[in-house]
C-alpha cells in the first residue's frame, strides 16, 4: 500500500507502564445499542463493547474467526453452517449460547425495529433463516445464493438475550442502552464501559471474560483501562496530544497531523498516512417527498430534482482545491461512491471530469435556468436559486470544503449559505425532521465488498439519506436498486463486479449524491505504543486494540 510514513519506535523491552491508554473521539455516541446505531461515533464505542461471529480484518480485508471458530459455505451458496467457540461469556459473566445468536438475528431482522444491519440480511428480499443444529452449531439459510457469504456476519454484533429480550418483546428495544445505561450493558468485546461523563469522556475497563487470547495463551486485552475523550475541535485534540494527555489520535485532520509530524519528527513518535480509506464524503440535496418536508423545501426541490442541476453543481465544484486547501493534499478527489483504495471493486473506467464553469452554465441553461440582470441564477418562474448546506460544526474540513463550494457556485450565480450544526442535530435533521436543503456527510463502507452499501443504495435503505423510504422510485434510482439486489445473489465474482460497476456508472451519471473526496487515514501515537493499527476500515488505528500495550523505552 502506498502512502505510508512510519517513524520507528526506539528499541524497547516488553515492560508495561500500567496498561492504560487515553484516546480521542470527535463526537459523542448517540447510542450504545448495536441494533439501532447508525452514526460513526456510536459504532466506534460499540466496537469496544461487542463482538461479531466472523470479523473482517480492517488491514487485510479478509475474514477471520471471531465468536464463531469455524464455518462452512454450501456449494450452492444458499447456506452457511457455523460453529461457536466453547466457553463464550458476556462481560457480566453470563454464558453466551446458540439462543443468544438466534435472538440477535430476530432483532436485526425485525421489520419494525428497522436495524441498519437488516438491509444486508435480506437476500432476495427475504430474511435469513437461522436454525439451531446443536449447542454449538447453527445453520443460516438464504432464499437464493448469497454472494457475500460469511462476510455478512461482520458488525452483526451478538446481543445478550438475558438483557434485551423483555424490551424486544415489548417493542421497547429502541429505548435500551442509551449512553448512560452502564449497569445494563453486557457485550463480548475487549472492554466494558464503567463511566460516562456527557460532554467529557467515556472510561472503559478490561473485560475479564473476553474470548481472545494471545499466542502464549494469555487472555486479551492487555490494556486494563481505556479512556476516550470527546474532543470536537481538532486544534484542541492536537494540543492535548502535544501536552501528553492523549496517547493516540486514530483519525487526525490533515493539517493538524502534518504540524504534529513535523514537530515530533525524530523523537520516536509514530505517524502513519495509510492513504485513502473506504470512506467517501459527499454533498446531497433533500429529495424527500410528500408531506415529510416543508412547502419551502418542496419549492426548492423543483431545482434539486433536475439531474442537469445536480450535474452542473458537481461540474462547478473544484475538488482538487478542496483536497489541497481543506485536506492539505492528504485526500483523493472522487466522483463515484467507491474509493480507489477498494481496488477489487473500484470502476477505473469512469473518467475524472475536469472542472468547467462554462460547461456547468450550459447545463443549467439546458435545464431551464437563466440569469437575471444582476447575474443571479433564476428558474423558469424568475425565482432566485438559493439554498443552505448543513455541515457538522465540529468538522473543520467539511466546513472549509463547504465554504469553497459556496465560492464555486457563486460563479454560477447561485446563492449558497453554509450552516454549521452540532453533529447530533445534523443527523436528526437528516433522518427525522428532514428540515434541510442540502448537506455534506460522510459514509464509511463497512467492507470492501459492496454488501454493506445495500443500506445506501436500496431505496428503502437506512442510509438512503437524500430520499428516505420513498413511496415509489423510477429511473436511475430504480435501476440501482435492482442491480444492488442482483449482485448480492450472483455467485460469479466477475459478474458481481460488472453489476456493481453499472451501479457506479448510474450514480456517476445521475448524481443522487455528489461525491467529493476520500480522505487519507492519518494517525499519530506516542513512542512505545505497540500494535497501532493501519487499517483502511474502522476502527483504523484501533483495529488491534486488544493487542495494544506499552513498551518501556531503554
Amino acid at each position: 500500500m502506498s502512502g505510508w510514513i512510519i517513524v520507528l519506535v526506539l528499541a524497547a523491552s516488553l515492560q508495561a507502564r500500567g496498561e492504560e491508554m487515553v484516546i480521542s473521539q470527535r463526537a459523542e455516541p448517540r447510542s450504545l445499542n448495536p441494533a439501532i446505531a447508525l452514526d460513526s461515533p456510536s459504532r466506534e464505542s460499540i466496537r469496544l463493547l461487542m463482538s461479531d461471529l466472523v470479523h473482517i480484518n480492517p488491514e487485510t480485508l479478509k475474514t477471520e474467526p471471531a465468536l464463531a471458530e469455524a464455518w462452512r459455505v454450501a456449494k450452492d451458496g444458499k447456506s452457511i453452517e457455523l460453529t461457536l467457540r466453547q466457553g463464550l461469556q458476556f462481560s457480566d459473566g453470563v454464558a453466551l449460547t446458540v439462543e443468544d445468536v438466534l435472538f440477535s438475528f430476530r432483532v436485526y431482522q425485525d421489520e419494525k425495529l428497522a436495524s441498519p444491519q437488516r438491509d444486508l440480511l435480506l437476500p432476495g428480499g427475504k430474511p435469513v433463516r437461522v436454525k439451531k443444529l446443536s449447542d454449538s452449531k447453527l445453520l443460516f439459510e438464504f432464499s437464493e445464493a448469497y454472494a457475500p457469504a460469511e462476510r455478512i456476519f461482520d458488525s452483526v454484533f451478538i446481543l445478550p438475550r438475558h438483557k434485551l429480550q423483555e424490551a424486544f418483546e415489548q417493542g421497547q428495544l429502541r429505548n435500551k442502552w442509551g449512553v448512560g445505561a452502564l449497569a445494563d450493558l453486557a457485550g463480548t468485546g475487549p472492554f466494558r464501559l464503567v463511566q460516562y461523563r456527557a460532554g467529557d469522556r467515556a472510561i472503559f475497563e478490561r473485560n475479564p471474560y473476553y474470548w481472545r487470547k494471545d499466542k502464549a495463551g494469555n487472555r486479551l486485552p492487555y490494556l486494563d483501562r481505556l479512556t476516550v475523550k470527546f474532543i470536537s475541535n481538532p486544534d484542541a485534540e492536537a494540543l492535548q496530544f502535544r501536552a501528553g494527555s492523549l496517547d493516540l489520535i486514530s483519525r487526525s485532520p490533515a493539517k493538524s497531523w502534518e504540524k504534529l509530524e513535523a514537530e515530533f519528527k525524530g523523537r520516536g513518535y509514530q505517524f502513519v498516512d495509510a492513504g485513502p480509506g473506504l470512506e467517501y464524503h459527499f454533498l446531497f440535496f433533500n429529495l424527500n417527498g410528500g408531506d415529510s418536508v416543508t412547502a419551502e423545501i418542496r419549492e426548492k426541490q423543483k431545482w434539486f430534482r433536475k439531474e442537469g442541476f445536480r450535474r452542473a453543481v458537481s461540474m462547478a465544484v473544484d475538488r482538487e482545491s478542496a483536497v489541497k486547501l481543506a485536506y492539505a493534499g492528504r485526500a483523493t478527489a472522487i466522483w463515484q461512491p467507491v474509493s480507489p483504495a477498494n481496488k477489487a471493486w473500484f470502476h477505473k473506467g469512469l473518467t475524472r471530469p475536469g472542472r468547467s464553469i462554462e460547461g456547468a452554465r450550459k447545463m443549467l441553461r439546458e435545464s431551464g435556468f437563466q440569469w437575471n440582470g444582476a447575474g443571479q441564477l433564476v428558474d423558469e418562474q424568475g425565482a432566485r436559486v438559493e439554498f443552505t448546506v448543513a455541515v457538522n460544526a465540529g468538522n473543520s474540513q467539511h466546513q472549509q470544503m463547504a465554504t469553497l463550494i459556496e465560492q464555486d457556485l457563486r460563479q454560477l450565480g447561485i446563492a449558497m449559505r453554509v450552516v454549521g450544526l452540532e453533529f447530533r442535530s445534523l443527523v436528526d435533521r437528516i433522518l427525522n425532521t428532514r428540515d434541510y436543503d442540502a448537506a455534506i456527510m460522510a459514509l464509511v463502507a463497512g467492507d470492501a465488498d459492496p454488501g454493506p452499501e445495500m443500506s445506501v443504495w436500496l431505496a428503502d435503505g437506512r442510509s438512503h439519506f437524500w430520499n428516505l423510504k420513498p413511496k415509489q422510485i423510477e429511473g436511475a434510482e430504480k435501476e440501482i436498486d435492482r442491480l444492488m439486489r442482483e449482485q448480492m445473489t450472483t455467485a460469479n465474482v466477475g459478474a458481481r463486479v460488472s453489476l456493481y460497476h453499472k451501479v457506479q456508472e448510474l450514480a456517476y451519471q445521475s448524481m443522487p449524491i455528489l461525491c467529493l473526496v476520500s480522505p487519507h487515514i492519518l494517525s499519530a501515537a506516542k513512542p512505545g505504543l505497540e500494535a497501532v493499527g493501519r487499517g483502511i476500515l474502522p476502527p483504523y488505528a484501533l483495529s488491534r486494540v486488544e493487542e495494544m500495550r506499552w513498551r518501556k523505552q531503554k
